[in-house]
């Protein structure tokens, strides 16, 4: 947990958020040609697009700085210490950079 609260700006977007945009921030995605009226169609959009991928949860490890995903994200995962060496190599590859 220190490592979320001390080296990691955490950042969940929900996909079963019903809650409706306002009609003019619908907008027709580009992936799939729909138009979006809530902030979970939104969120889910935004992550299919952006990462190729719409497993929930799904864990991604961004630079703030460059906008650039700097480590392998992940799914689900049960292990503890394998959840925490995935944040770890996120650390150490924020900082190679």
């Amino acid at each position: 947990r220190d490592i979320l609260n001390n080296d990691y700006v955490l950042i969940s977007l929900y996909v079963d958020d019903k809650t409706a945009l306002s009609e003019e921030n619908w907008y027709v995605s580009s992936y799939d040609g729909k138009v979006k009226k809530s902030i979970g169609r939104q969120n889910s959009d935004f992550q299919i697009s952006r990462f190729q991928n719409n497993a929930q949860p799904y864990y991604v490890v961004i630079n703030p700085f460059s906008d650039q995903i700097i480590s392998p994200p992940w799914g689900y995962e049960l292990n503890t210490e394998k959840y925490i060496d995935n944040l770890k190599k996120g650390i150490n590859a924020f900082y190679e950079n």
